[in-house]
């Protein structure tokens, strides 16, 4: 393993860990959690179930923190540039357009209307 990898190992790692440690917080959270995109946390009262929605939300950030480390192990392993590449839009970049439909979802799911 080169110095490269390494660094990018701890750099991937650290990334997925504050993923990880953002859905555990958004879990326990009592009040209804926002998306951190710059829009507001609704309120208990806009949400029909607050638990559901922290829940829900909370995993779908960890699931990206694991889908971080999972694209830098399979790039890592491939020893390929092209496969590498697709292993970081896959696992890292697919993601985050996911999480915003998937976010849309539950807005339409447990918004008030």
């Amino acid at each position: 393993m080169t110095a490269e990898n390494i660094i990018a190992l701890v750099i991937f790692a650290f990334v997925a860990m504050v993923m990880i440690v953002i859905g555990i917080y958004q879990i326990n959270q009592k009040a209804p959690v926002g998306f951190y995109t710059g829009e507001k946390a609704p309120s208990k009262e806009e949400i029909t179930d607050v638990r559901a929605w922290n829940v829900k939300h909370g995993l779908m950030w960890i699931t990206y923190g694991l889908l971080i480390i999972i694209g830098y192990v399979g790039g890592f392993l491939s020893k390929n540039v092209i496969i590498e590449l697709a292993f970081v839009i896959v696992c890292d970049v697919w993601p985050i357009i996911l999480m915003m439909v998937y976010h849309s979802y539950l807005c339409k799911q447990y918004r008030r209307k």
